[in-house]
């Protein structure tokens, strides 16, 4: 462990060392983004100069500029891939990411945000599924950590590793101040013993029926009504496991 990952760990006394988890193998994604940067440049710029179908131009020229900005940034992270790591401890975590920048953030006061993205082949079958974890402390110091169930990754173990020691440190104290009355909020969203929010729309418990998970969604079905309404997307809710524990405990206190 580097000098200044322990100065980290010391300055946000994070405890003991659970884990270390070091990015899987050398990734070719970039020389595929590069290969069609190259393909679409020669039909758009190629058409531009040879005087060609305008549409042509129209169509591939911002493609070939997307595909070649997407080509660096890729082969920058390939390049820079010894430097990543992230660090699991008893009271928190630490990241270092490919510029070297090394970020501290505690279990009991840090927000996660879970983005799952799977792209599918044929027959609808998924192919993989990509995770990217978007960390805040309370200071504002951000991290973005990724992973794939592409090859050899432990996105697995570190993944929820990280999703249940912050709904471990947070969730006890959560649900004091919810049985408390009050008014906890979680990005665009607020829960209070009487109440659930969105954007600042607020709905009565009493009014609730039920509320469901689907296609990355969360729903919110009103009594009388025969479809739920999207309250958010779970991508965007920071502590997700936190926040539906507390609905799911207000709504089981109605039974």
């Amino acid at each position: 462990m580097s000098d200044r990952i322990s100065a980290a760990v010391a300055h946000a006394r994070l405890g003991e060392h659970r884990a270390t988890h070091l990015p899987r193998e050398h990734s070719s994604g970039w020389v595929i983004l590069s290969v069609t940067a190259v393909l679409c440049g020669v039909f758009g710029f190629g058409s531009l100069l040879a005087d060609g179908p305008a549409f042509l131009s129209v169509v591939f020229t911002p493609l070939a500029i997307g595909a070649g900005w997407w080509a660096v940034r890729a082969a920058y992270k390939a390049a820079h891939k010894g430097r990543v790591r992230l660090d699991l401890f008893e009271h928190g975590m630490t990241f270092v990411d490919h510029r070297g920048q090394v970020s501290a953030f505690r279990w009991d006061s840090m927000q996660v945000r879970q983005s799952i993205l799977k792209q599918t082949a044929d027959f609808g079958a998924v192919s993989q599924t990509s995770f990217s974890y978007r960390v805040v402390g309370p200071d504002g110091a951000a991290a973005t950590i990724e992973g794939s169930h592409e090859g050899n990754t432990a996105v697995d173990a570190w993944g929820p590793a990280i999703q249940e020691a912050v709904t471990v440190a947070q969730l006890p104290g959560a649900v004091v101040r919810f049985r408390q009355g009050d008014t906890l909020v979680f990005g665009d969203l607020t829960i209070s013993w009487d109440l659930v929010g969105a954007k600042g729309k607020l709905t009565p418990w009493a009014q609730v029926e039920t509320a469901y998970v689907a296609n990355g969604q969360l729903y919110l079905r009103t009594k009388g009504s025969k479809r739920g309404k999207v309250l958010s997307q779970i991508s965007q809710i920071p502590n997700y496991y936190v926040f539906y524990s507390l609905l799911e405990l207000r709504l089981s206190s109605r039974k």
